[in-house]
């Protein structure tokens, strides 16, 4: 009897997911914006490290960036 109670439990709990698809779609969407915004912060605080000399090579300049200025403008 208590085989039957433990593989019906083993069952529902294979069914039944812990966490819902919805919960699941929105991890998914938080890591990708996540990772959207890293890489535009990251790739911001580079153009603002490099920079363009006449004779067409690039060099890094030291940058004291504060944090006003690297926030992102996500309104696009």
């Amino acid at each position: 009897m208590e085989h039957i109670v433990y593989l019906t439990k083993f069952v529902l709990s294979y069914v039944i997911p812990d966490v819902t698809y919805r919960v699941k779609e929105q991890i998914r969407r938080e890591k990708y914006l996540t990772q959207v915004i890293l890489h535009e912060t990251n790739l911001k605080l580079v153009t603002r490290r490099l920079k363009p000399v006449d004779d067409g090579t690039v060099k890094f300049a030291k940058v004291n960036l504060t944090g006003q200025e690297m926030e992102l403008d996500l309104s696009q």
